[in-house]
């Protein structure tokens, strides 16, 4: 892939308005590829003419173009920070450094998701792009010693009878055979550590305490196998 394939983009005012006289930018960003044509990818909504999409550079690095933003912004001003007459929430370059998200916004967005629910095509899309997902090395170091958000949280009995009764989202779906070929793809090599064989074999007994006969003769077995196997 091309290593200077982004770009730096305003958006122009089509009249003159509060923020700013006609032909000055409202929006500055950047980008590769159609980013500066997306609707789906701004706070700001790109201009119905074409011709008020200037490129300010192309054909540079990431970095240049994180820089030149950067610039740009500081440049115009910021209207959220009564510095300019740019729409842009932070103050450029990667991430969203910057930005300040107010008390009523948080609300909006919460109200505007209670009672949403997603769409079966939404759901399989989410769920085919997780099929063999690899979590890296170094994203693994950063999660070792946090203290997971649900640690030592019990589920109150007016929840669990709120959840009596519910059909999971996933009953009577079967994947289809692409997604069955992913999960096999992504399992290949993969091994239980003997900790995580432990708990599930806790998890079956404390489930059935009095197994048969038969079930002793495969528990027994399985046992003999793991030791075999960690020796």
């Amino acid at each position: 892939m091309n290593p200077e394939r982004f770009y730096v983009y305003e958006y122009l005012r089509a009249k003159d308005s509060h923020h700013g006289m006609a032909g000055t930018p409202y929006y500055v960003g950047k980008g590769s590829g159609g980013r500066a044509y997306s609707k789906s990818c701004h706070l700001a909504p790109p201009p119905r003419e074409q011709e008020r999409i200037v490129m300010v550079a192309e054909g540079i690095s990431e970095d240049e173009a994180f820089s030149l933003e950067i610039a740009l912004i500081a440049l115009f001003g910021r209207i959220d920070l009564e510095t300019g007459c740019l729409r842009n929430k932070t103050d450029g370059g990667d991430g969203m450094s910057g930005w300040i998200c107010s008390d009523e916004t948080r609300r909006k967005y919460s109200i505007s998701r209670k009672g949403r629910k997603l769409t079966e095509e939404q759901r399989k899309k989410l769920r085919d792009a997780n099929i063999g997902r690899v979590v890296t090395e170094e994203t693994r170091a950063k999660l070792k010693g946090k203290i997971p958000w649900n640690k030592e949280k019990h589920i109150s009995e007016e929840t669990r009878q709120k959840l009596i009764g519910l059909v999971s989202w996933n009953k009577g779906i079967s994947p289809s055979e692409e997604t069955r070929k992913k999960i096999s793809e992504a399992k290949k090599g993969q091994s239980l550590s003997f900790q995580v064989r432990e708990k599930m074999k806790e998890t079956c007994r404390a489930k059935n305490p009095n197994p048969s006969k038969s079930a002793l003769r495969r528990r027994i077995w399985r046992d003999k196998k793991a030791l075999a196997c960690n020796a």
